[in-house]
């Protein structure tokens, strides 16, 4: 790891310096340089005054009141002490809640493309929530119950990330990925009447993926995803970025439009990030209901 240290005080605070280094594994290690660029696994640590003045210049994310995240960059204030967050790795708090008493609590938050609250803070929180990755508390969480997928603009993200996990075969056997409507015709039974009348981006192309996700794979429950992630593809009535997702199992649905914001990337992992929400909040999996 890069080591960057910023500000006056460092001259005088060997043994402070010491301390972050055997916390780290440095490769480098710099004091002041005469230009700052951000690289891939670095550390700048700095003191009140860097760290106020960085802070103003990046967008970041909070880890905690003394440190935050530029992309893979980690910019932490030191003061006197080693900050907490040597000690403890913070853990991604997702709170299905937005409700102002809760957010009032939190000193540290934004909410995410799903419209769900993310923080780091170790603060009980009375409201439905997710603890660590949301793939993660899927596998840990819904075996024995088994999930499945019919995607179609997002080209298998939702099976991707799931299967990253370790464990995640507990809970998932397989999925498709129906990208022309000859697939989502033969292999998902979408009836081609609902194709002619209604296209493949539409609510009820998305229901009958549903459906045929569960019938084919057997499994409890089943995320669709259909949509038009761009650059082309749009039509008067369904611009970039119109995308429907449904989630159900054997007794009920629930299928929403969206319209997404962004590059191709960006709309399938909104699509993707909403799938697993819609998910949660359906199977209500949470790690804490109130």
């Amino acid at each position: 790891m890069r080591v960057i240290f910023l500000g006056k005080e460092w001259k005088f605070k060997k043994t402070l310096q010491e301390e972050v280094l055997k916390r780290v594994e440095p490769t480098s290690i710099e004091i002041n340089p005469a230009s700052l660029t951000l690289s891939k696994n670095t550390l700048i640590v700095c003191d009140e005054e860097e760290f106020e003045r960085i802070k103003k210049i990046f967008n970041y994310k909070v880890f905690d009141k003394d440190s935050f995240l530029v992309e893979d960059v980690n910019i932490i204030k030191v003061k006197e002490k080693i900050p907490k967050i040597f000690f403890k790795k913070p853990i991604k708090k997702y709170i299905f809640s937005t409700k102002k008493e809760i957010l009032d609590k939190l000193s540290e938050y934004f909410i995410n493309e799903a419209g769900i609250v993310e923080t780091f803070e170790d603060i009980e929180v009375n409201a439905p929530l997710v603890v660590g990755d949301l793939f993660e508390h899927i596998v840990k969480n819904l075996p024995p119950k088994k999930i499945t997928f019919a995607e179609s603009c997002t080209g298998g993200l939702l099976a991707s990330n799931l299967t990253k996990i370790p464990g995640s075969s507990k809970c998932f056997d397989g999925s498709v990925v129906s990208y022309a409507n000859e697939i989502k015709e033969n292999w998902l039974g979408v009836k081609k009447e609902t194709l002619i009348k209604y296209g493949a981006v539409s609510k009820e192309c998305v229901s009958e993926m549903v459906d045929g996700a569960l019938k084919l794979s057997r499994a409890d429950f089943a995320i669709a995803i259909s949509g038009i992630a761009g650059p082309t593809g749009a039509t008067p009535t369904k611009p970039i970025g119109t995308v429907y997702i449904g989630v159900g199992d054997k007794d009920k649905k629930v299928i929403k439009h969206f319209l997404f914001k962004g590059d191709r990337n960006y709309i399938q992992y909104q699509a993707m990030l909403n799938g697993i929400v819609m998910f949660i909040r359906f199977a209500k999996l949470y790690s804490k209901i109130p």
